[in-house]
């Protein structure tokens, strides 16, 4: 599946770290399912839509769900907070502007 996309894949799994490469992986597996479906789906005399055959195969990813949340006010100023310490803000009024 990489040599099909890409010309040398191992400088581009070089880039990555080891949950991206999982990530990445995973990826490509799921693509790969999806042109098999569509594959099957463009070969057989279908009356539905493609979206409605992979519905009907129950095809479901391997990738993990990424949850986002979100950050509340009090988060937010102790990220900031926490990343001030590394960073010098100088927060400088400046009166003829």
């Amino acid at each position: 599946m990489l040599w099909k996309r890409y010309a040398n894949p191992l400088e581009l799994l070089k880039t990555y770290s080891l949950e991206a490469t999982a990530d990445f992986f995973f990826y490509l597996m799921d693509k790969d399912k999806e042109e098999l479906l569509w594959d099957m789906w463009v070969h057989t005399s279908m009356e539905k839509s493609f979206k409605e055959f992979k519905k009907m195969q129950n095809v479901q990813s391997i990738r993990k769900k990424q949850k986002t949340s979100v950050v509340t006010d009090e988060q937010e100023k102790e990220l900031l907070k926490f990343a001030s310490q590394f960073v010098n803000i100088n927060q400088q009024n400046k009166e003829g502007d």
